[in-house]
């Protein structure tokens, strides 16, 4: 007989409402990690591929995501964060630069992350920012296809999941 398996309770954590987290990005005073944030939100970026973005991949208004465990796509930049990328364009390199002498990827942002904990409660992480894109792409359209496309899943039932949890 077929055996559903059920991820335990304990292990998923609930994702922040999608209102709390653009308060918390717009309470972000680096402007770097501000749009990485966005990114991930409005994208459905994951962290990786957020941070390894390379000028190099970007072509107007879309940029070609690829990551380690990714497959590679083309994502079009939110409106709202075009002005950004047009002004801080270079020839190449890493867009969003951890340390700028040695030229590397942003590494984490666990440190901002705990930071907003203590002064908001609102417990974030990378991939929850992820789950509030998507919470907040069901509560536009209410259609599991298309946020599963946006997402890039391979399965909708990973989808699904991520809208029960609103």
């Amino acid at each position: 007989p077929d055996i559903e398996y059920k991820r335990p309770s304990y292990k998923i954590k609930p994702a922040p409402d999608p209102a709390d987290v653009f308060t918390v990005i717009n309470l972000c005073r680096k402007e770097q990690v501000k749009v990485m944030l966005q990114l991930m939100v409005l994208c459905g970026l994951r962290w990786q591929e957020t941070r390894l973005l390379r000028w190099e991949d970007v072509r107007g208004n879309k940029v070609r995501v690829s990551a380690p465990k990714t497959t590679e796509a083309i994502v079009a930049i939110p409106d709202e964060l075009q002005e950004w990328f047009n002004t801080n364009r270079k020839k190449e390199g890493w867009v969003f630069e951890g340390n700028r002498r040695k030229h590397t990827p942003y590494l984490k942002l666990d440190h901002y992350f705990r930071k907003i904990r203590k002064e908001t409660g609102i417990h974030l992480s990378a991939h929850l920012l992820r789950h509030a894109g998507a919470i907040y792409l069901h509560r536009i359209t209410r259609d599991v296809k298309s946020i599963c496309d946006h997402l890039r899943h391979a399965n909708l039932a990973v989808t699904a999941t991520y809208r029960d949890w609103e």
